[in-house]
């Protein structure tokens, strides 16, 4: 194996942490069950297993920091597609976070081992994470009507003959 120089600056450092999160991602990848050891993840980034230790603490920190790293990215993309398109409504919410799912498949698989894990995660990572997910929330609600769409869905009267929901435009109108 060989190993990478050492990252002095900020700037190498946080890409020495992308290069770690991108080979924990591959290996993730490759195996739906996770990326095995600590040993495996610092052969595929081409680091020491020492290094690799000064960057994450234990599996389950880099578990919570590629799943921040992917949130992250995914409220990025809401974020300028909000900006993009005035009418962006539930549907088109839908359409993204299908777009996500099927571009980055480990995203769903790393969130449901991290959001239904959080206990056992380093309270510091966890903290990160949900502060993560916070600021993509305060970005996007005030921009989107889509929890007005929800409600109102949900509050729509149901037909008594079949119990469903009467059809109509699936498109709400933003407010």
């Amino acid at each position: 194996m060989i190993l990478k120089t050492r990252a002095v600056s900020a700037e190498d450092k946080v890409e020495r942490r992308n290069e770690i999160l991108d080979a924990a991602q591959r290996l993730f990848h490759q195996n739906p069950e996770g990326f095995g050891s600590m040993d495996a993840l610092a052969e595929a980034a081409r680091v020491g297993k020492g290094t690799l230790y000064l960057y994450f603490r234990s599996k389950e920190e880099v578990l919570v920091a590629l799943h921040e790293r992917n949130a992250g990215r995914f409220f990025a993309t809401l974020l300028e597609r909000l900006e993009q398109d005035p009418a962006f409504d539930l549907d088109a919410m839908i359409d993204l976070v299908s777009q996500h799912l099927l571009a980055s498949p480990v995203f769903a698989r790393v969130g449901s081992l991290v959001c239904g894990n959080l206990e056992a995660m380093p309270e510091a990572a966890v903290r990160r994470f949900k502060e993560t997910i916070s600021r993509g929330h305060e970005h996007i609600g005030p921009r989107t009507a889509i929890s007005a769409c929800s409600a109102s869905r949900a509050e729509r009267p149901t037909s008594a003959a079949s119990g469903s929901k009467p059809t109509g435009s699936s498109r709400c109108a933003r407010r």
